[in-house]
Formats: C-alpha cells, sequence, structure tokens
C-alpha cells in the first residue's frame, strides 16, 4: 500500500525548483499538436488494423489505442517525465478510442475482398498451374 507522500510522486512526480518533472502541455500549441499526434497515430494504428488483420470494432480501437497512447508514454519515459502525461489527462485517451472509432465507421468497404474478386484470384491460379479452364 503507498502512502500519501509516495502517492503524490507518483501523480506529480518529484518538484525541483517548484516546477514538476512531468512533461508540461500547458502552452495551447504544444497540446494542440500532442493532441494532434494522439489521434493521428491512433488512427494510423485503427486503419492497419481494418485493412490488414480485419477487426472487430474492439480490436480496431484497442490498436488505435496502443498506437495512438504508446509513442507518447515512450517519448515521456525515455524523457524521465513521469508520470507520462498520457496518465494525467484523460483528453489522450478519448482522443485515441475516438481515432480507432472513427476509423471503424468510414472504413472503405474497397479494402474487403468480396466473392468476385476471390473467384477471379482462384481461377488465374488454376491458369497459372495449367488447368482447364471451367
Amino acid at each position: 500500500m503507498l502512502s500519501n507522500r509516495e502517492l503524490g510522486y507518483w501523480l506529480t512526480g518529484p518538484v525541483r525548483a517548484g516546477i514538476p518533472r512531468a512533461m508540461s502541455t500547458e502552452t495551447p500549441l504544444l497540446l494542440a499538436l500532442d493532441f494532434t499526434g494522439t489521434l493521428v497515430f491512433a488512427l494510423n494504428g485503427a486503419l492497419t488494423a481494418v485493412r490488414a488483420e480485419r477487426l472487430d470494432i474492439f480490436g480496431v480501437i484497442t490498436l488505435g489505442m496502443f498506437t495512438g497512447l504508446g509513442g507518447g508514454t515512450i517519448r515521456d519515459v525515455l524523457l524521465d517525465a513521469l508520470p507520462p502525461a498520457t496518465f494525467l489527462d484523460w483528453r489522450y485517451l478519448a482522443l485515441a478510442a475516438g481515432g480507432g472509432l472513427i476509423a471503424f465507421i468510414l472504413q472503405s468497404p474497397a479494402g474487403t475482398v468480396d466473392d468476385g474478386d476471390y473467384g477471379a484470384r482462384r481461377g488465374r491460379a488454376e491458369r497459372v498451374r495449367g488447368a482447364p479452364r471451367r
């Protein structure tokens, strides 16, 4: 069990000369860029999940959240800005989940393989192997 002092350390980080070590996103421009990056990377991961793996909505949102939040978390850990900004502000989680949801809703049916395409590919494979045409 964490004491109040230890819990405060993990929530706000150590203070040096009145400045917390956690990443400061108080500047509106930095905050907007950070949110934009989170949303774009969440969309990227979710679209990859839709196109490559054909996952359901839960899988798409989960992979979108992993890609959207993972990069910023790794960045903060490498810069020793602990705890990561992702864990301090709920808007990061909401943007990452929203990006996954947007990708799932706007998925293109052109990325899926329908029966006609499968039959055409199967016919080409049979002709390559020398099987007679039907």
